[in-house]
């Protein structure tokens, strides 16, 4: 099995991509307006999305058919009376997508975990160290059988995290952005 972890989502700049997981979305209206961007590309499209509270989410969008979808919502995300924050509001999670290309089996998964306000003084780390064992569980679970696993999203960490080598070590994944680097530097 391929595996693969992008810490940033790259944006749709040509009809060479074909699947496009932003994470973060605010309501219903900028969905529809992604949607009018690329449909010229994606198509057809497939879209999967989740709404929390007050229409955030996130969302993949697919020239190929999905054939399967699942979201499980964080059950530890922020605080409500931090509204100011807005993470316990979000629709925030980790959504899955089974997509067969050329009957090639891809799990791509698409997450946003908890907003880092203030790194000194992180009050939501360990609910980013609980997502991130949430993720990686599911992924290790639900990748069974798939020949491409792809992460993507919003994990609002930095390399050498705690949430973020959890992730790598129990889903054992691998992050795209140091395998790349250290190919390079062995040329």
């Amino acid at each position: 099995m391929t595996s693969l972890v992008l810490t940033d989502s790259s944006q749709l700049t040509s009809d060479s991509q074909h699947l496009v997981p932003p994470q973060a979305f605010v309501g219903n209206r900028q969905v529809l307006t992604a949607l009018s961007h690329v449909e010229d590309i994606l198509n057809p499209i497939e879209l999967i999305s989740h709404i929390g509270v007050l229409g955030s989410g996130v969302c993949v969008l697919s020239k190929f058919p999905i054939e399967d979808v699942f979201f499980h919502q964080w059950p530890v995300n922020g605080y409500i009376h931090k509204i100011q924050h807005g993470d316990w509001f979000g629709g925030k999670g980790v959504g899955l997508c089974r997509i067969s290309v050329a009957g090639i089996k891809i799990n791509v998964y698409t997450t946003h975990l908890h907003a880092e306000y203030d790194r000194e003084s992180d009050e939501y780390r360990v609910h980013r160290v609980l997502q991130a064992f949430d993720l990686s569980q599911m992924v290790r679970l639900t990748s069974v059988g798939a020949d491409v696993v792809i992460l993507a999203g919003d994990l609002n960490t930095e390399p050498g995290d705690l949430a973020q080598r959890i992730i790598r070590h129990n889903s054992e994944l691998s992050d795209t952005h140091n395998v790349f680097t250290q190919a390079q530097h062995s040329v």
